[in-house]
C-alpha cells in the first residue's frame, strides 16, 4: 500500500508545481512587460502626446466648422427676416394701388372709373 499511496502524494505535489510554474510564468510574463513600459515611458508618452495633438486638431477643425455653418444660418436668418419687412412695407404702400386696380376690372369703363376717382 505504500507504493500507491506515494504515487499520489507525488502527482498531488507534481500537479501543485505545475501550477506554481504556470503563475510564475504569468508572473514573468508580467513583469517583462512592465519592464518593457517602464523602459521605454519616455517613446509612450512622446506617441501618446502626438495622438493626443491630432486628436485636437481634428476637434478644434470640426468645431470650426460648426461654427462657421452657425454663422451662416443666423447670416441667412437675419436676410429672411429683412425680406420679410420689405415685403410688409411694400404690400402697406402699394395696398391702395391694388383697390384702385381692382376696381377698375370689375367696372365696364375703366376710363370712367379713373375720372371718378379723381372727381371724388
Amino acid at each position: 500500500m505504500r507504493p500507491s499511496g506515494i504515487c499520489l502524494l507525488t502527482l498531488g505535489v507534481s500537479a501543485d508545481n505545475e501550477i506554481l510554474l504556470k503563475a510564475n510564468r504569468k508572473r514573468d510574463n508580467m513583469s517583462n512587460w512592465i519592464l518593457t513600459l517602464n523602459v521605454n515611458s519616455g517613446a509612450i508618452t512622446a506617441i501618446a502626446t502626438v495622438v493626443l495633438v491630432i486628436i485636437t486638431g481634428i476637434y478644434v477643425y470640426l468645431t470650426h466648422k460648426i461654427a462657421k455653418g452657425s454663422e451662416e444660418v443666423i447670416e441667412q436668418a437675419s436676410i429672411d427676416r429683412e425680406i420679410a419687412y420689405i415685403r410688409d412695407q411694400l404690400e402697406e404702400f402699394y395696398y391702395p394701388l391694388f383697390l384702385v386696380v381692382s376696381e377698375m376690372n370689375d367696372v365696364e369703363n375703366p376710363g370712367k372709373a379713373v375720372s371718378d376717382l379723381f372727381n371724388k
